[in-house]
């Protein structure tokens, strides 16, 4: 039985951790034993591991984000990059001790801005994978650690899993060493159609300004004005400030009482509306894979989606509607209500296909297995 050491930057449940989980507890499914290093407490996160007897510790960790993305953090940002730089060789000696005392067969980092587990890995002689799930700069505007240039240095020395093929172009992977495995986003069995379409549009993710609410709040106004029987369902927690400034400019353009802000939702209760929604608006500026496109494809739902990033990637494969501004959103809501049944069910249908085959987390599984015995072969 191969152990893996694996290393998540937070146990917030968000994208990244719930793709994480659907696969570690898929791998020890396989046969192999993971051991989940952490750096905070998230009640849900444990509760899961323990549910499948899943061995966790927590320990600091340094997650290497550098936000310049204000003119405070720009002037902070030699004091921010030292700072960072200290408490990494800290907490990559405290690393390094818990390897020793482990001694896992191989080391997998789940995200891009950890980076204990390479340095640990490459010092004690043991295979390292980096997950790559976000691009950092053109996603969440961060200045990537130490620099770019470095970073994708550090990768070549490295092996690595990239979940869009943008990711991987965009840090110039090898695909002699490299791979690109979707994330797992639901079961092959959970795949669900319902025909009787409610008349709502649904946005579904964090409330803050880089998923594009503002786009979709404009270009619902100007569609509501000749379909007044429409609604616009907003779900997910998020920055209060945005979301009352999103309120009040409903207001302004006069759609305010055809919008429902509904909060945070579970997953099943998400899938759900989901399967009762016309379409699903993904306009997130950048993304690095674009979970909610990936899980509204299972849930039989046709997604309305901004043509970058990884939602573009999913989209064309899945028969959704790019749009690149405001008013190409509106187009793209007015091209999907004017789909006849047949030919709205039929791309839903062949875009559910497309899913199962690469978005599922059997297929996740099987492709992360087979990455680990090309790497563990390798040393034998």
């Amino acid at each position: 039985m191969k152990k893996i050491l694996y290393i998540v930057h937070s146990s917030k449940m968000g994208g990244a951790t719930i793709s994480f989980l659907n696969m570690v507890c898929g791998m020890k499914m396989a046969g192999y034993e993971p051991v989940i290093v952490y750096p905070d407490y998230n009640e849900t996160f444990i509760s899961i591991l323990k549910q499948n007897d899943l061995e966790h510790i927590r320990m600091d960790l340094t997650p290497l984000i550098l936000n310049t993305s204000s003119l405070k953090n720009k002037i902070l940002y030699f004091y921010h990059f030292a700072t960072l730089t200290i408490r990494l060789k800290k907490t990559t000696k405290s690393f390094e001790r818990l390897v020793r005392k482990v001694k896992p067969d191989l080391i997998h980092t789940n995200t891009g801005i950890i980076h204990e587990g390479f340095f640990a890995a490459k010092k004690l002689g043991i295979p390292h994978v980096w997950h790559l799930r976000e691009y950092q700069d053109l996603d969440f505007g961060w200045t990537i650690y130490p620099s770019k240039k470095k970073f994708i240095n550090a990768l070549s020395a490295s092996n690595v899993i990239a979940i869009s093929h943008g990711i991987f172009n965009h840090f110039k992977l090898s695909t002699a060493k490299d791979r690109v495995i979707y994330n797992g986003i639901l079961s092959k069995t959970e795949i669900t159609y319902n025909p009787k379409k409610q008349k709502y549009f649904l946005c579904a993710s964090r409330v803050v300004a880089s998923k594009g609410h503002e786009d979709v709040v404009k270009a619902f106004a100007s569609f509501s004005k000749y379909h007044p029987d429409y609604r616009l369902v907003i779900l997910g927690d998020g920055h209060k400030k945005f979301i009352d400034h999103l309120h009040k400019l409903a207001e302004k353009l006069g759609c305010k009482e055809l919008i429902k802000f509904e909060g945070y939702k579970t997953v099943p209760e998400t899938v759900k509306c989901m399967q009762n929604a016309k379409a699903l608006i993904v306009a997130s500026k950048f993304e690095g894979f674009g979970r909610m496109t990936a899980e509204a494809a299972f849930a039989g739902c046709f997604v309305l989606g901004r043509d970058t990033g990884g939602t573009k990637e999913i989209i064309e494969h899945t028969n959704g509607i790019l749009f690149h501004d405001t008013n190409g959103l509106i187009r793209a809501m007015n091209d999907v209500c004017s789909l006849n049944e047949d030919t709205y069910s039929q791309r839903v249908i062949q875009g559910q296909c497309f899913a199962v085959d690469n978005y599922s987390i059997e297929k996740n599984i099987q492709k992360i297995i087979q990455y680990y015995s090309f790497l563990l072969d390798r040393i034998v």
